[in-house]
């Protein structure tokens, strides 16, 4: 990976091939699509962290052009391009614009989590009732299209009800997962940044994470609006609560990153837990997250410290 990170920085012709590739890459290899695409990201927030913003921008508008040609060469269509750069790359460079300007992992958090939170909003806004949306695209689209590539799906009215229930929450899950797709090329970029200029400078970063009273307080409040709001502002508030908890799970993991570091414990226990984070979702997840959300009013780490 330093590789790669030294390679980036060799010149803008070198930035922009490489996000380029990556994007490429994104797209035909589906299966491992995702992690792809966040070293795409991250070329684009490397370049802005430690060049800034201008030659950052460049990074992006070369990586569009090209990604837009290939569009246009295979499928007859540049939007392909424009999805990647107004979706991932553009995110990219205003966050790690903003951390650039902060030196701090905070704010572009902060930030990211606004415009998650708007995001989650605007789409009640525009769609209505986003939960029906989803119901009728997978009944009428997502599950055609499944039995017609001989995949069995069940379709009783016990299964439709569970959709039904699920749907209520996808809208939160897509923005939730698209938001951590953005901040995972963020992290990247930084922690290239760091081997490259400064070793141990993002493990020092990411263990001391903390992301407020400001967010624990809005939290709480989305809790209890999901809670004890009916109809659909109750289900606006559980979207929104999905993209907290989401983001909250970045300060637990610090903690525990934290803890592993200051009583020089064997890895293996980090090892453990993100295996556990798999495998016993949503549960660890919400668990994770409420020790980021108890962290903000009660600052674990520093009381081990004092214990230590």
């Amino acid at each position: 990976m330093r590789a790669l990170a030294v390679y980036i920085m060799r010149g803008q012709l070198q930035a922009i091939s490489t996000v380029a590739v990556f994007a490429v890459l994104a797209l035909v290899a589906m299966p491992v699509s995702w992690p792809i695409s966040y070293l795409s990201a991250a070329g684009v927030g490397l370049v802005t962290l430690s060049q800034g913003p201008v030659e950052g921008g460049k990074t992006l508008l070369g990586a569009s052009v090209i990604l837009a040609i290939i569009g246009m060469l295979i499928m007859g269509d540049p939007a392909l391009a424009m999805a990647f750069a107004v979706s991932l790359w553009l995110p990219a460079w205003a966050l790690a614009s903003v951390l650039l300007k902060s030196r701090s992992l905070v704010l572009p958090i902060q930030v990211l989590l606004i415009f998650a939170l708007s995001a989650v909003a605007l789409m009640y806004v525009a769609m209505g009732e986003p939960a029906l949306w989803w119901y009728n695209h997978i009944v009428g689209e997502v599950l055609p299209t499944l039995e017609k590539a001989n995949i069995v799906i069940e379709s009783g009215p016990e299964f439709k009800q569970r959709l039904a229930n699920a749907t209520r929450l996808m809208t939160g899950v897509l923005v939730m997962i698209t938001a951590w797709g953005i901040l995972a090329g963020l992290l990247i970029a930084r922690w290239w940044q760091a081997v490259l200029y400064r070793p141990g400078a993002f493990g020092d970063e990411f263990r001391g994470l903390r992301l407020g009273k400001v967010m624990a307080i809005v939290t709480v409040l989305v809790v209890i609006l999901a809670s004890a709001g009916k109809g659909l502002m109750a289900e606006l508030a559980g979207n929104m609560l999905l993209v907290l908890l989401g983001l909250l799970v970045l300060q637990g993991l610090a903690i525990a990153h934290s803890l592993v570091a200051r009583f020089k414990a064997n890895h293996v226990w980090l090892v453990m837990l993100y295996m556990l984070l798999v495998i016993m979702l949503p549960y660890m997840l919400v668990m994770i997250a409420m020790t980021g959300l108890i962290d903000n009013w009660v600052d674990i780490r520093q009381r081990f410290q004092a214990r230590a």
